[in-house]
């Protein structure tokens, strides 16, 4: 436009024209359906560029929340998760199939706001997540261990039943001070990685119980979540596989030091009551990963009508490197 402009000053029948065009897509929703279709389905080829898309949607959700504060619109985790989980099987359209169910009270029965089940056929990973989001003013994560920690256990008890890895997804705005955990700091990285993090559901437990619920000490124990799926570990295993693997690593590097800290602060808990383990509470993805989509999940997607399905989240995504099509459990 800045050579039209330059030498075709307005009015102009071509610019005229042109403007035209463009409103005749946004318009015409039958022709901008399409137009988006051609432009935006991808062929996801890899977990590492699902990850750099997912890094993307981190930075979308830093300036999200910025401008809802700025224009003094409060925000849900609902909404940025609804819009991520939109952008995701937009771009993926090959896939990527997901099913949104009627609405209903948050964390009932599984604790959990939307599962992902991620890999390939023959090898799946299905990730159990809830989210929260830190608010703007307070600089504080509301409602962090819900119910005096009943959702928490509500989550881990679905995830135990159902062999899912429980996580917590953080969105927040990172403030420019930010200092990334020790473990995760490389010159390829940026604060606004953060925006969207994983945390595990024991590090939710130890800073509850500490009393911690603010954004500066509640991401030194989050990764970005876009950590997991471009681990070098993705290069010689199965996705599933692959991505229990990064899960494992990144326990591994926060088990001493976030042990330590939260030791020294919290101050009633000895050391031996903190470094008690279980296994679906502290990023153990490994018996989780399966090598077939489980029976119920494909049920859901089966189902013609959602009025009846007893469905314990509002959102459930299957995302496959391959085409979904070529998923055999959903053609069974």
């Amino acid at each position: 436009m800045t050579v039209f402009t330059k030498f075709l000053q307005p009015p102009c029948p071509t610019v005229l024209v042109f403007s035209f065009f463009v409103d005749f897509f946004s318009i015409f929703p039958l022709f901008s359906r399409y137009h988006r279709k051609v432009c935006v389905t991808i062929q996801m080829d890899s977990l590492y560029e699902f990850g750099l898309f997912l890094n993307s949607r981190a930075h979308w959700t830093q300036n999200f929340i910025y401008r809802s504060n700025v224009l003094r619109l409060g925000i849900l985790e609902e909404t940025i998760t609804d819009m991520h989980l939109f952008s995701i099987a937009d771009k993926y359209a090959n896939n990527v199939i997901t099913r949104k169910f009627n609405r209903r009270e948050e964390g009932s029965q599984s604790g959990a706001d939307w599962l992902w089940i991620i890999g390939e056929p023959g090898s799946w990973l299905p990730l159990l997540i809830q989210a929260k989001v830190i608010n703007l003013k307070t600089q504080n994560c509301q409602h962090f261990d819900y119910k005096n920690g009943e959702q928490r256990k509500r989550l881990l008890k679905y995830a135990r039943l159902h062999g899912c890895l429980p996580l917590y997804c953080i969105y927040s705005y990172i403030p420019p001070d930010f200092i990334p955990p020790e473990q995760f700091i490389r010159a390829d990285r940026s604060n606004e990685d953060w925006a969207c993090s994983f945390l595990s559901p024991r590090s939710v437990r130890e800073l509850s119980q500490a009393g911690i619920k603010s954004q500066k000490e509640v991401l030194k124990y989050c990764i970005p979540w876009m950590e997991p799926f471009c681990s070098d570990s993705s290069k010689n295993s199965s996705k599933g596989e692959a991505i229990a693997a990064a899960f494992t690593n990144i326990r591994d590097k926060f088990a001493k030091s976030a042990t330590k800290e939260l030791v020294s602060t919290a101050c009633t808990k000895k050391l031996s009551l903190l470094k008690k383990r279980i296994s679906w509470e502290n990023l153990d993805a490994t018996p989780a990963v399966r090598t077939e989509i489980p029976s119920f999940i494909c049920s859901w997607f089966k189902a013609n009508s959602t009025i009846n399905l007893n469905v314990p989240l509002s959102e459930v995504s299957i995302i496959s490197t391959t085409p979904i099509a070529e998923i055999s459990e959903l053609q069974k």
